[in-house]
């Protein structure tokens, strides 16, 4: 292909960005393909903090960031579009008057981004679509995740649209079924049985391109930049996975209360000095875990179980929504602002952040072992 001018690749991505409709955008009617909206939840809000961050508050406040304010989340819906054509490479989904589904990049912003830097995208939509025979005819809700090993984005993100779906099936007796992509972690397998949808109502992206005769699309439940659920949604994730995940006191006995989470199989973030960490840590009573070595269900019985969580920032936090109550310590890079401050505080949660010294791109730190200290007698 010759190559593209700069003014032409501008134009290609403002013309092609301003069709789609979805990820951080509520759908709108369009055309006949549009079938019907239904909803089902009311907008909410929530008065952030009124406290900022503790310890190290010598370094600036505006990196740290206080996390107050109002929050707000739109009312929600879901739509249903007729003749759909879904490509799995692309994450694109469109039927013949435009595109209306983008999977795999967050928001419209970084879909334009992205077609300014390979302008080839539009011609590979436009004109070299695989073309299929595969159909699927009965109503389908893609959760084709942009960050699809990342479970703070899918549980956060993803499992809050099922919510959608459930009341979806209550109005019109149907039985959807959701799209994942090929071969999805046994932990997002494991999520979906935890609310019902098991193998029989899952379908996976085994093809290049997937017609669909009924796409149903869920409105955008985020306005906050850290992809935050909203407290209605919090709540259907806790009763959901509460109500499914037995915690017996035989399964008390065998879990500790006091938890370290450890990054050290992770590529970021991990803590340096480790090895001391740990080991005072585990004189005041703490158990190590590296989540990647247990399995779904075992992690949110662990958390469940737990009366005190120390972890660097990172995914496995999301658990925090499981607890009724809980004391949370994070340990946060330099000038790193987490959405664990939010989420914990929206829970109810004691929630203490350190601010560690970071030494590298990675965002590996260095922990003060005297903060650690000051943060467990505060909890």
């Amino acid at each position: 292909m010759k190559k593209t001018t700069h003014a032409l690749r501008s134009q290609i991505a403002n013309v092609f960005s301003s069709l789609i409709h979805l990820n951080r955008k509520k759908v709108e009617p369009t055309k006949s393909n549009h079938e019907k909206t239904y909803f089902f939840k009311n907008s909410e809000t929530w008065n952030g903090l009124n406290e900022p961050l503790n310890n190290k508050t010598d370094l600036p406040i505006n990196k740290i960031e206080k996390r107050e304010g109002i929050y707000s989340w739109p009312s929600q819906s879901i739509s249903e579009f007729s003749e759909v054509a879904l490509l799995s490479k692309s994450g694109l989904a469109f039927d013949e008057y435009e595109v209306i589904y983008n999977a795999n990049l967050p928001n419209k912003k970084s879909l334009k981004i992205e077609i300014k830097k390979n302008p080839s995208i539009i011609y590979n939509f436009m004109k070299n679509r695989p073309g299929s025979n595969t159909r699927e005819k009965k109503p389908v809700l893609p959760l084709l995740s942009y960050r699809s090993d990342n479970i703070y984005h899918w549980i956060s993100e993803y499992l809050p649209q099922l919510e959608l779906l459930n009341k979806y099936r209550l109005e019109t007796n149907e039985q959807p079924i959701v799209l994942l992509e090929a071969n999805p972690p046994e932990w997002k397998l494991d999520s979906l049985d935890l609310f019902g949808y098991t193998e029989d109502y899952r379908k996976y992206m085994n093809v290049d391109e997937l017609l669909l005769n009924r796409c149903l699309l869920c409105s955008s439940r985020i306005q906050s930049p850290e992809f935050l659920p909203s407290p209605r949604e919090l709540r259907f994730l806790r009763k959901t996975i509460v109500g499914k995940t037995n915690l017996t006191e035989e399964i008390r006995s065998d879990l500790p209360r006091k938890i370290y989470i450890s990054r050290e199989k992770a590529n970021n973030r991990r803590v340096v000095n480790q090895k001391e960490i740990k080991e005072y840590l585990e004189s005041k009573g703490f158990v190590e875990y590296t989540l990647e070595d247990i399995g779904f269900i075992h992690q949110i019985l662990l958390f469940r179980n737990a009366e005190t969580v120390i972890a660097p920032h990172g995914a496995g936090l999301t658990h925090i929504i499981y607890p009724s109550s809980i004391n949370v310590i994070e340990f946060i890079p330099q000038y790193y602002p987490s959405v664990y401050t939010v989420l914990a505080n929206m829970l109810g949660h004691n929630y203490q952040p350190i601010i560690a010294k970071k030494v590298n791109s990675q965002e590996d730190m260095i922990v003060s072992k005297e903060d650690v200290d000051k943060s467990l007698h505060s909890v």
